[in-house]
């Protein structure tokens, strides 16, 4: 993933606060412990299919802290590389050993909640591409389909 496929919500949401490569050795130094939102995306170039476009982002989450949640998403892609038959592993896993996983974080400013960091990210791929990121499995509730 390259800094401008996040280009989607730069309108809405501004610059990342950093881009790392989740599964390098160094790839967490530098990440704060602050809560905030982060997007995950393919670092092999892949770009997965959506409606009206692609883009290499499968997966947009939110943590209390980013740097305890973005190594726990480095080991469990590990563990999935190690095991692709484990019933527990979760989408952005698959995709991640799959693909590599690239990591753009955003910083929460000032009182800002993580949960809406990521529900306006959410919200921009969603306007962007047709639809939410492919490993993600809840709307935002501004966006959530309707049912008749």
């Amino acid at each position: 993933m390259k800094d401008f496929h996040l280009r989607f919500c730069l309108k809405e949401r501004g610059w990342f606060s950093g881009l790392i490569k989740l599964l390098s050795t160094d790839g967490l130094d530098g990440v704060p412990i602050t809560a905030g939102a982060y997007v995950l995306g393919t670092s092999d170039g892949t770009m997965l299919t959506c409606p009206w476009g692609s883009s290499p982002i499968f997966y947009i989450g939110k943590a209390d802290a980013l740097n305890k949640r973005l190594a726990a998403h480095r080991e469990h892609i590990k563990g999935t590389k190690q095991d692709h038959d484990e019933l527990s592993w979760w989408p952005r896993y698959q995709y991640g050993a799959a693909f590599g996983a690239d990591c753009a974080y955003y910083s929460r400013r000032g009182p800002e909640l993580a949960q809406n960091i990521e529900s306006a990210l959410i919200e921009c791929f969603y306007y962007q591409f047709g639809a939410i990121p492919a490993a993600n499995s809840s709307w935002p509730k501004k966006i959530e389909p309707k049912q008749k």
